[in-house]
């Protein structure tokens, strides 16, 4: 399958290079004492892949790789976001269907290239406890990052914004962990950020940054509009990103169906869904099954692998520069007309 677009970037990051492993060791060598007398727990989760992908993110530099995995660490520790990768406790799937019952966030299944697709759209937003939303952003972006189909290891976010309005962005404090996930986190995750009906203010701060972050980075972003899509140039950019059926994924151009709930969304369709995913999941980390058992647990649009022929949480301070600073386009979104930003690119 020939993708139009890098597949190391968007798609599934490559294995390290011999040159690259050694760089892997060293940075495994420096947090070794942490390891052993810190994180114990987090061993397993730091392998040589998830070594790599932080040393992609800060270009190799092995300093700052470990800066932002020791940030990590912290922050995993806190959210625990690897629990839910086993079976959900009642009060744990209690909570987070409370959560995504509007369709604020959201998976709808794996587009053509195998990636997980995320949906968010805070418009409909219906709790306000800090912790139960980012324990809940946790818990889909954990899903989103291990559920791809042949070891893919990106995802994809489409974030509707047609419905955008101060009125619903969510407290800065909120705002500032949900950015911190995003781009240190699960770094190395995100292949395309689709923005789907952005108001006119966005395409000023689209200019703006654009020179402010790397062409690599600004390559992920995708901007889509309804009058962009009834000339038909939509489709076709859409489907070179997701795949033929990129609708049926984004429920884009979708209308509300229940009252409060995100465009096409269907909380007793989707929901279910989403505990067949952990399922597999952890089937697949019990058993070491094949990740093709993912295949059926969402509508699949990816091709078969090429070989077949076809195709109270802890207070953590935030390092000191964001060198992926994609997931800022929304926050700046957010608060443009508000507040100044300034510190949120550089915290």
């Amino acid at each position: 399958m020939t993708e139009s677009f890098p597949r190391s970037v968007h798609i599934q990051t490559p294995a390290a290079t011999q040159e690259q492993k050694i760089q892997v060791e060293k940075l495994r060598l420096l947090l070794s004492e942490c390891l052993q007398q810190q994180y114990v727990e987090s061993k397993e989760w730091l392998d040589d892949a998830t070594l790599t992908r932080f040393l992609i993110a800060r270009s190799w530099d092995i300093k700052k790789a470990h800066e932002m995995i020791e940030y990590t660490l912290k922050w995993r520790r806190s959210r625990n976001p690897a629990r839910y990768l086993s079976i959900l406790s009642k009060e744990e799937e209690r909570s987070f269907s409370n959560e995504a019952c509007t369709g604020k966030i959201y998976i709808t299944g794996h587009d053509k290239h195998g990636r997980v697709v995320i949906v968010f759209d805070n418009s409909c937003q219906n709790t306000k406890s800090h912790d139960d939303q980012l324990n809940f952003l946790g818990f889909i972006l954990e899903l989103g990052a291990n559920g791809g189909l042949h070891d893919v290891d990106k995802y994809v976010v489409f974030i509707n914004l047609s419905n955008f309005s101060l009125l619903n962005c969510p407290p800065m404090q909120t705002t500032k962990e949900t950015v911190s996930m995003l781009t240190t986190c699960f770094a190395e995750r995100l292949g395309h950020l689709v923005l789907y009906n952005p108001p006119y203010a966005f395409y000023l701060v689209l200019g703006a940054i654009k020179y402010l972050i790397d062409a690599k980075t600004f390559a992920k972003i995708v901007v889509l509009s309804d009058k962009l899509i009834s000339t038909g140039e939509g489709a076709t950019l859409m489907q070179d990103v997701l795949g033929e059926h990129w609708q049926s994924l984004t429920n884009a151009g979708k209308k509300t169906l229940i009252k409060g709930t995100s465009p096409g969304y269907v909380h007793d369709i989707v929901w279910p869904q989403t505990l067949r995913l952990v399922d597999s999941l952890v089937a697949k980390k019990e058993k070491q099954v094949n990740p093709s058992i993912l295949e059926s647990k969402f509508p699949d649009h990816s091709p078969t692998p090429a070989n077949n022929q076809q195709t109270k949480i802890e207070e953590l301070e935030i390092p000191e520069k964001e060198d992926e600073t994609l997931p800022y386009v929304l926050v700046l979104l957010s608060l443009l007309l508000s507040l100044g930003i300034a510190w949120l690119l550089y915290p």
